[in-house]
């Protein structure tokens, strides 16, 4: 038996799960907002180079500008978040599972959401742009 099915329960203050969910949470939307970014700059490219009298059926180009687009999952942290805070409880209990999801950040939505192609090339994406913005700098 591994320690993820390991039943084991740990109670942790309720403020010090609040502090780690709101910044996991942060850091969530963070990379969403840099992803979906990312994402509007390729989508604004391929709608550039679609000609809508040469289509016939839907562009596929769009289909996978469709199927790459970056998903939040911030309403998830928000809905714990909130339940967290209205609890009147000072001390929270949490099993295996929830320690992994709501301490480690470990949700089993990251497997799916972080493995789009935005959000695994978000560090690479990022620093182009910034060689980019030094390349343009330099022009001026």
């Amino acid at each position: 038996m591994g320690f993820r099915d390991s039943g084991l329960e740990i109670s942790v203050r309720k403020d010090d799960l609040l502090v780690v969910l709101k910044r996991n949470r942060a850091q969530h939307s963070k990379d969403f907002e840099r992803c979906i970014y990312f994402w509007q700059k390729s989508l604004k490219k391929v709608l550039s180079e679609i000609k809508a009298e040469e289509c016939f059926e839907f562009p596929e180009k769009l289909e996978d500008a469709r199927d790459q687009c970056p998903e939040s999952c911030v309403k998830e942290y928000d809905d714990v978040i909130d339940m967290f805070e209205m609890s009147i409880n000072e001390t929270i209990i949490l099993t295996t599972d929830a320690y992994r999801k709501y301490c480690k950040d470990e949700w089993e939505w990251k497997t799916s959401t972080y493995r789009n192609w935005y959000y695994k090339n978000l560090a690479r994406l990022e620093a182009e742009e910034v060689e980019e913005k030094k390349g343009e700098a330099n022009l001026s």
